[in-house]
């Protein structure tokens, strides 16, 4: 995958992280792990590090995230699974992203 997918993913998955209120912190070593290993620069991901402490994160480019939704949805199951628990939160943080992969409607001219 791309640097420009991992960076939005990355994005993503600190929003999913913050579904239940924190962010856990195996889901932050998830997290910003992928983010290296896949060649995200560091000083994107420090500015993601602030932003998710701060809880003022960017939002994720979703056009990108789309063009890779069966990645973006293993990763964001993978992150929720990672700490044991599934709050109801994580749960309607899921189906919001399930939402937001299947794209805008189309609707007729």
């Amino acid at each position: 995958m791309s640097t420009a997918f991992e960076t939005e993913l990355m994005r993503l998955l600190c929003q999913l992280a913050l579904a239940d209120g924190e962010a856990a912190p195996v889901e932050r070593t998830l997290i910003f792990d992928r983010a290296r290993a896949a060649g995200v620069d560091d000083a994107t991901i420090a500015a993601q590090v602030v932003a998710l402490n701060a809880g003022r994160l960017p939002a994720p480019d979703l056009a990108l995230l789309r063009a890779h939704a069966a990645e973006t949805r293993t990763a964001a199951h993978q992150l929720l699974a990672a700490d044991g628990i599934l709050a109801d939160d994580e749960v309607a943080a899921l189906d919001r992203l399930e939402v937001a992969l299947a794209g805008p409607s189309r609707g007729t001219p």
